[in-house]
């Protein structure tokens, strides 16, 4: 773990970087203020700092001040060394957001129990935001392909929506269906059908643009929500969906099972709302599937859609 050292007194820094190279930290040193404050405000920074309460340039205390009071950045656990020993000093400290005191001259084996610890409390916190986003990827992401699931997908849509009407751009969304997806359980199994599930998404996901989003709509279906996109457009990257699942059988747990996908979309037209846009989508998605499955119907007011077809199961 990193520990930054900030402190005028080359010599003093000189021997606190010994001994916590000794206690196997790494020190990063700085012998004024405003090169402490940079190191900590760096792309990756040190989280744990002993910092002198008087230093050239901006002192250790405004330090503290200055990291606390930006937000949404990880904690920075300080040590501040200072030869005062008067309570209000102390207290003027712990309201700047130091953690810790150390009294000059500093006793070796007290600044090593400080900065273990530092280091407890930031390997508590680490494990904390790992816990948090865990929480985050089950509450968002579908157990089973890992993609969004239905919630999540259709608060991005919401987003989207808003920023294509701010930005004046196209949105489309499409919607797919597994064809004769219960077969394949009925003939297979529950397990080989998820397995099947999962390679789908893969492939989906491979086939999409960087900035589309896909999510499990719910059993076999999955939505797909694509910004600054037309009609054609739209049509050009759903059939690329469908030929990518089309490309060839996949192979589950040594079944070679063909698979294919039928699809709906839909473009949104600055007025209607999501619910009704994902109707649309739904209806071209029921309308592709009579039509034979493995293809792709883009939703119109006229009943002659759009279609593009391969070779039909």
């Amino acid at each position: 773990m990193k520990v930054l050292i900030a402190d005028d007194n080359r010599d003093a820094v000189a021997t606190f970087a010994a001994l916590v190279r000794r206690w196997d930290f790494e020190p990063c040193i700085a012998y004024d203020g405003l090169t402490a404050l940079a190191i900590l405000r760096s792309p990756q920074p040190p989280h744990l700092a002993m910092l002198d309460w008087v230093m050239p340039g901006i002192s250790g205390i405004e330090i503290c001040r200055a990291i606390r009071a930006e937000a949404n950045r990880p904690y920075t656990y300080f040590i501040l060394v200072t030869g005062r020993d008067k309570r209000t000093e102390f207290l003027e400290g712990l309201a700047a957001g130091a953690d810790e005191f150390l009294l000059k001259p500093v006793d070796p084996d007290e600044l090593h129990a400080r900065l273990l610890t530092g280091k407890r409390v930031l390997d508590l916190q680490a494990q904390l935001l790992a816990s948090m986003e865990r929480l985050k990827q089950q509450a968002t992401h579908d157990g089973l392909t890992g993609i969004w699931n239905r919630s999540a997908i259709l608060e991005h849509l919401e987003r989207e929506m808003a920023r294509s009407l701010r930005q004046e751009q196209h949105l489309a969304v499409v919607m797919s269906d597994i064809d004769h997806f219960k077969t394949i359980n009925d003939t297979y199994g529950h397990l080989i059908g998820d397995q099947v599930l999962v390679q789908a998404a893969q492939r989906l996901r491979a086939a999409m643009r960087p900035y589309d989003a896909v999510g499990r709509f719910g059993g076999e279906e999955f939505l797909f929500v694509l910004p600054n996109c037309d009609g054609p457009a739209a049509q050009t990257l759903a059939d690329r969906l469908r030929a990518s699942i089309a490309a060839g059988p996949f192979e589950v747990l040594g079944k070679s099972i063909p698979v294919t996908i039928s699809l709906g979309a839909a473009i949104w037209d600055r007025h209607t709302p999501s619910f009704e846009l994902l109707r649309n989508a739904d209806d071209s998605l029921y309308q592709a599937k009579r039509a034979g499955r493995n293809r792709v119907i883009t939703f119109t007011s006229a009943p002659t859609a759009e279609l593009s077809n391969a070779n039909v199961m």
